[in-house]
């Protein structure tokens, strides 16, 4: 799907719009946001997104729009990923997040659910963790890395010379990495449920 910067901006809008308050704006709204003086520019804007399938109205409706599925962007999640023991993390491609795609820019994206404690409060058991595709991070990125082949969301340490994966809830140990231990990405967001 071929959108313009604006398209982009607008269908943006109306993801947030909807993620926010639970229903779509209306034309009226998405003009305002967008400081027209008159609907017809955010009209204009809202029949080409429908034209390229990224948006589709119901008639006669104030409230009527209505993102197409594969339309917005988004970090698919691939399973869960435990903040507190290592475990086994399942990889199986499963929902989409829609995300801004600002947010979605930069680098291979992936999310995984967390669960546990290990992390909190910065990422807290039932947040998706969204991370990017890397193999080196610095001391003070939180990472996902496969131990001995199972992985765990960590803070990436340093002690003297020794690289630790750090949780930030002191009940839980520090995970010395030696032997098969490796960096699989940098958590780069949180997406958290408040409901």
């Amino acid at each position: 799907m071929n959108l313009t910067g604006r398209q982009k901006q607008i269908l943006d809008f109306i993801t947030s719009y909807v993620r926010e308050h639970g229903f779509p704006p209306t034309v009226r709204e998405v003009a305002a946001a967008f400081g027209y003086r008159s609907v017809k520019a955010a009209q204009d804007h809202m029949r080409a997104l429908e034209r390229k399938g990224a948006l589709r109205r119901r008639a006669g409706a104030a409230r009527g729009l209505k993102i197409a599925r594969g339309s917005t962007p988004g970090v698919r999640v691939l399973g869960v990923a435990p903040a507190g023991q290592p475990l086994l993390a399942d990889e199986t491609p499963g929902e989409l997040l829609p995300l801004p795609s600002h947010l979605t820019a930069g680098g291979t994206l992936f999310a995984v659910l967390v669960m546990g404690h290990s992390m909190e409060p910065t990422l807290a058991d039932g947040d998706h963790a969204i991370i990017r595709a890397e193999q080196t991070a610095q001391p003070g990125d939180i990472v996902a890395a496969r131990v001995e082949g199972e992985v765990t969301l960590k803070r990436l340490a340093r002690k003297g010379r020794k690289l630790l994966l750090k949780p930030e809830n002191p009940s839980y140990p520090a995970i010395a990495i030696a032997g098969d231990t490796r960096i699989i990405g940098k958590v780069v967001g949180v997406y958290r449920r408040l409901e």
